[in-house]
């Protein structure tokens, strides 16, 4: 079946958004979207450095973006991961390792159903926050103010849920899918009703 473009939520970006030369990314998906996640991916961070007043470090750093089989999550399985190495005595960001589940190399049919797919935009949008949180230097709450809640900390999930740089990723997941993600990718005839495709 031929593949067909959503008409746009926003108007599309009129250039290219890039991210500086120190940044390089590589990208490891099944489908062709290298292009559209690159561009994701500045676009987020372009947004995230203009709304906190941020500025991205000027070290070399390699971003690695992997999408991986969604099949084998159980639950309590991440979705997403994004981790981060540091040099310099832990203070200067060098390489930063996303991996996402990809509900596309899932055999069930349902995994293609239209809420999924905005699941996952979100969860892609959500590991590329923290991408720009370690690009930034505003990381372990440094910056964002929510020391207000209170929390076990001696609980793994309290402390997941609570740590204020997940609450900022998980603020700004569905802005950032509803506003650049969603626009970006092209999406098949088969995965969406007939009327969202007119």
């Amino acid at each position: 079946m031929p593949t067909k473009s959503m008409k746009p939520i926003h108007k599309p970006p009129k250039k290219k958004h890039k991210l500086p030369s120190n940044i390089t990314v590589s990208i490891a998906f099944l489908e062709p979207v290298e292009e559209e996640l690159q561009e994701l991916l500045a676009l987020i961070v372009k947004d995230y450095c203009r709304r906190f007043k941020a500025k991205i470090t000027k070290n070399k750093v390699h971003i690695s973006i992997a999408g991986i089989e969604n099949s084998r999550a159980g639950p309590g399985t991440p979705i997403g991961m994004t981790i981060a190495n540091y040099d310099n005595a832990g203070k200067e960001v060098n390489r930063i390792l996303v991996q996402i589940r990809d509900p596309y190399l899932d055999d069930d049919v349902s995994s293609k159903h239209i809420y999924i797919l905005f699941c996952f935009l979100q969860v892609i949008c959500h590991e590329f926050v923290h991408v720009a949180q370690h690009l930034t230097g505003r990381l372990n709450g440094k910056t964002n103010n929510f020391d207000f809640i209170k929390y076990t900390k001696k609980r793994r999930d309290e402390r997941y849920f609570f740590d204020p740089d997940e609450i900022e990723a998980r603020l700004l997941e569905t802005f950032y899918a509803y506003r650049y993600a969603f626009d970006l990718l092209v999406i098949s005839e088969d995965i969406l009703p007939e009327a969202l495709l007119e």
